[in-house]
């Protein structure tokens, strides 16, 4: 297990960032202390959060004038600044500069309304130090900046201190405030005598409220871990040596071959056959015939006799008739092949030859030496990051600042300070009130920053450091094996060392070898040379016995053979011709004679079928015309009896 270890050898200046402060800040009291009495005046005056109050009213690189609401440039290094309020002051000079207090009395001068009461002292545009903290470009701009929202909040508060100071307004106040002994330096106090050697002072309670206030801060932190470890240093080394060697060789073989010859034939025959064949034919046909026949016949009445009649009828018919005939025919044919033969023969060889060879070798040897040793190292890995971290605070200050009548004086100006009774009384005790609330504003909002920001810094640390601790945990295998491959490095040497040894025993090994294994290399390639040289030529005197034995009578053979195969593919060819050529010539006879007989066969038959029918139709017609004239004379008999009768009647 490796030692791990926040070594922190790099911590970066706190690059704190804190997001827009919303600042609450309250006027909780006013309180005038008089040598004589003790009078109080609550104040509950609210100055806006820094969050919803519109944009800027003048853009970057300027600032509002206090009193004309005109949007001016920031002034450079030397730019007096004291005569703006010590609220405006943060806005007068150009970036990278502040404004600073001097050590001296107020010679500036307001008019109107502000006058003798606008808090303003001897200061310059002066280049800020690290203690001052000051912010440029847009980000300064955004956090100091006069907002759309705040031009009618201040009128108001102007409006609201006049209205806030009139409970003060007696003549015990003036002429606690109003009495100019006070601005006689220390030592001289006689004037005071008056007042118990008391001087009346003003005191102003604000309280500021940071709601929220965000910070960003960052840690750059390096993470070791140690790890004592037993490793094995491993060298391998691989070298190659040659030799020449020569050697001369003798042999004798024996070889048996065997060869297969080929012959081709070419044969043409003729051959002759006869073929008899009878065949069946099978024929149906249809004919009409029509028939004219005259008959006779008699008929009998009841008065007059037999009647004999003669009657004609023709009439058709159809007969169909099937026939089954054969026919037997004999053809000649004649048959025509020829044959193309390739005939294969075996024959065998035995033969023996000798062989002498002589083989030079150039022999190489690759050896391979491993050396290994085992050691106990110290390994060390590190991992460098930046930590981040983000944390929300939110402080409540109140703070209390007074400010006495010796000392609004010295903050007066030289026209102020030719004033007297009410005017000049009024002056110094609003110079007070004013510079009570601007120092404990300043105070509390300093220090509830300041405890906003140092709650928020603590939450990051504690952040930062659980940040450290999880990334530790969550990269201790990556730390172990950076360790691990550490102290792998620092065996560098050893494993040097462990290299040239395994070299030169590589060396020594593949040298020996191939000093011993040449000759020996070469003795086996000559006595193969030998051999194969041997072998060749025995194998080569034995094949060409071989193929003579494969050739005799070979190509006799192929032409005896062709002629037998052509023979008989030309008598099968002229029976199959004989064959065809009859079974043709008997079918289409058979066919004919059958075609004939039954178109015979189907006129006896129609003519009969229509004789029969006529004769029928025509002893038919007869017998009816017969039977009609019968008919005919017994009505007429009929007739001319009844005429008798009527005559007879008649006479009567």
């Amino acid at each position: 297990m490796a030692e791990i270890t926040d070594l922190s050898l790099q911590n970066m200046p706190k690059g704190k960032q804190a997001d827009g402060i919303d600042i609450d800040i309250v006027k909780v009291n006013s309180k005038m202390l008089l040598p004589s009495t003790y009078s109080v005046s609550l104040v509950t005056t609210t100055q806006a959060p820094t969050k919803n109050r519109g944009d800027c009213v003048c853009k970057q690189g300027n600032f509002l004038h206090w009193n004309t609401k005109e949007c001016i440039a920031q002034k450079p290094w030397g730019f007096e600044c004291g005569f703006f309020p010590r609220q405006q002051q943060n806005r007068v000079c150009q970036d990278g500069l502040t404004c600073k207090r001097l050590n001296a009395t107020d010679v500036y001068e307001s008019s109107g309304k502000y006058k003798g009461w606008t808090a303003t002292s001897p200061a310059t545009c002066e280049y800020c130090s690290k203690e001052d903290d000051c912010t440029t470009g847009m980000e300064r701009h955004l956090a100091d900046c006069v907002r759309s929202g705040d031009l009618k909040r201040m009128e108001e508060e102007m409006k609201d201190e006049d209205a806030e100071l009139e409970p003060w307004e007696d003549s015990e106040v003036f002429e606690a405030w109003g009495h100019k002994g006070a601005n006689l330096d220390d030592g001289d106090d006689k004037d005071l005598d008056a007042f118990g050697r008391q001087e009346p002072k003003m005191c102003v309670t604000v309280k500021v409220t940071v709601p929220a206030l965000t910070m960003r801060d960052q840690s750059t932190r390096v993470i070791e871990a140690k790890l004592n470890t037993t490793l094995q240093v491993i060298a391998n080394a691989t070298q190659k040596a040659d030799a020449n060697a020569s050697a001369s060789g003798k042999s004798q073989r024996q070889a048996v071959a065997e060869v297969q010859a080929e012959a081709n034939a070419t044969y043409n025959a003729t051959a002759y056959a006869e073929a008899t064949y009878t065949a069946y034919a099978e024929a149906t046909d249809k004919a009409t015939a029509t028939y004219k026949a005259v008959a006779t016949a008699e008929a009998k009445g009841k008065v007059k006799g037999a009647t004999e009649v003669t009657a004609a009828a023709r009439s058709n018919a159809t007969g169909a008739a099937t026939k089954i005939v054969n026919a037997t025919r004999s053809m000649k044919a004649k048959g025509e092949a020829g044959v193309l033969v390739k005939l294969k023969q075996t024959g065998h060889g035995k033969a023996s030859a000798e062989a002498e060879e002589r083989a030079t070798v150039h022999l190489e040897d690759v050896e391979r030496v491993t050396k290994n040793a085992t050691v106990t190292k110290e390994g060390r890995g590190s991992l460098t990051k930046v930590f981040q971290a983000t944390a929300t605070a939110k402080a409540i200050v109140e703070a209390k600042a007074c400010i006495s009548a010796r000392q609004a004086r010295k903050m007066l100006g030289q026209q102020t300070m030719k004033q007297s009774g009410e005017t000049f009384a009024r002056a110094v005790y609003k110079k007070a009130e004013r510079e009570a609330y601007a120092e404990a504003t300043d105070r509390a909002t300093r220090t509830a920053v300041k405890m906003a920001t140092e709650a928020a810094q603590k939450r990051i640390n504690t952040d930062i450091e659980q940040q450290v601790k999880e990334y530790t945990e969550a990269h201790r295998e990556e730390l172990e094996k950076i360790a691990l491959e550490d102290a792998v490095n620092s065996t560098a040497e050893l494993k040097k060392n462990l290299q040239e040894a395994a070299m030169k025993e590589a060396m020594h090994k593949a040298v020996e070898k191939v000093k011993s294994e040449a000759p020996r290399e070469a003795q086996r390639r000559a006595d193969a040379k030998a051999k194969k040289a041997a072998e060749d030529q025995a194998t080569k005197l034995a094949t060409e016995e071989a193929q003579e034995e494969a050739k005799e009578g070979l190509e006799k053979k192929a032409v005896i053979k062709a002629r037998e195969e052509a023979q008989e593919k030309a008598n099968q060819q002229a029976k199959e011709k004989a064959f065809a050529s009859a079974k043709t010539e008997a079918e289409e006879a058979a066919k004919e004679q059958a075609t004939k007989a039954a178109g015979e066969a189907a006129e006896i038959l129609a003519e009969q079928k229509a004789r029969k029918k006529a004769e029928e139709e025509a002893v038919k017609k007869a017998v009816e015309k017969a039977s009609q004239i019968a008919d005919s004379k017994e009505a007429e008999v009929n007739a001319d009896g009844q005429k008798a009768e009527h005559n007879d009647s008649d006479h009567e």
